[in-house]
């Protein structure tokens, strides 16, 4: 960091120095890493561009819009036990966010393109509130998707038909603005630790 010649005009020379050491503390300051409460990616990972077509058939974009951020989720609408908590979870997440939670998008990815439509997706996560996006596409831009974060599924019994049962991953991630993945929530991490994260990312 570079002060401008103007404020070293006419100071004494411990004057200059102590401006100097302050421009140092602050520029240490600036490249600080936040202290997040869940698992940072490392190295953090920035998504490509990605779009999904959601219900409606409208274009939704993964990354967040400037000044937001997301928490994704890869899961699928019959999953028995996981999914269902995580996005109970974020429920009491949006809760503590308080004004800031028009600020996030909460967005669950269906792993399963076999049973899950856009439709179907959109209406599972909004059972839990009504502002949750719902994702669903073919099975190779999921794989794609899933791929960029690190995460995975599996079909247990391909034979099985509509009644198979998919293993996935089951972390949550939190993405900024940028589309870069920051930090990951293992399945149980706790509501109020996405939400500490959110908020320190969101003030940054």
């Amino acid at each position: 960091m570079e002060f401008p010649n103007v404020f070293l005009h006419n100071v004494p020379r411990w004057s200059t120095r102590a401006l100097l050491v302050v421009g140092v503390a602050l520029s240490v300051s600036c490249n600080r890493q936040p202290e997040w409460r869940g698992t940072p990616v490392t190295p953090a990972t920035t998504l490509a561009s990605t779009n999904f077509s959601d219900s409606t058939g409208a274009t939704v974009p993964l990354v967040p819009s400037a000044g937001q951020a997301a928490l994704v989720f890869f899961g699928y609408t019959n999953c028995p036990d996981v999914c269902p908590t995580t996005l109970a979870d974020w429920v009491r997440v949006k809760q503590a966010m308080g004004a800031d939670a028009g600020r996030v998008r909460f967005v669950f990815i269906s792993v399963d393109p076999a049973r899950d439509t856009p439709a179907v997706a959109q209406q599972f996560a909004a059972k839990f509130d009504p502002s949750f996006l719902g994702l669903a596409a073919p099975a190779e831009q999921i794989a794609n998707v899933q791929a960029a974060f690190g995460a995975n599924a599996v079909v247990s019994d391909p034979h099985a038909g509509t009644d198979h049962v998919t293993a996935h991953s089951a972390q949550t991630f939190l993405v900024d603005d940028r589309g870069t993945i920051l930090v990951a929530y293992r399945f149980g991490a706790g509501w109020d630790v996405m939400s500490a994260d959110l908020k320190t990312l969101l003030k940054q």
